[in-house]
């Protein structure tokens, strides 16, 4: 089997950023997320850890497509070596399930 084959989910280059505005109605950009790269291989088991407020829940909500309004993505995602793209990250979301365990207040596992 090629590796391509074994690769379930790989994300390239992730960067999330969050606009909002300041008590001065000034537009803020903040970057919570910046250049993280992972592969989750077939039959494997990948644990994100991390310390509260290191960006775990949004590399998964920004897989599954389910960031608020005002965040704003960068990066490439592949599931089984397909591009994710809005559509595809729709139809899979309506069919399979990604979830996230938190194992504790530092750790979170995400499963396909």
């Amino acid at each position: 089997m090629t590796e391509q084959m074994n690769t379930l989910l790989d994300v390239r280059h992730l960067s999330v950023s969050f606009e909002s505005y300041d008590a001065k109605l000034q537009k803020v950009i903040f970057t919570a997320v910046k250049d993280m790269s992972l592969t989750l291989e077939k039959g494997k088991i990948l644990a994100i850890v991390g310390s509260s407020g290191s960006g775990k829940s949004l590399l998964a909500h920004a897989v599954m497509g389910i960031l608020p309004d005002n965040a704003k993505t960068g990066g490439t995602f592949y599931y089984k070596g397909e591009k994710l793209t809005k559509k595809k990250i729709e139809e899979i979301r309506g069919k399979k399930t990604v979830s996230y365990t938190h194992l504790r207040a530092h750790e979170t596992t995400l499963h396909l």
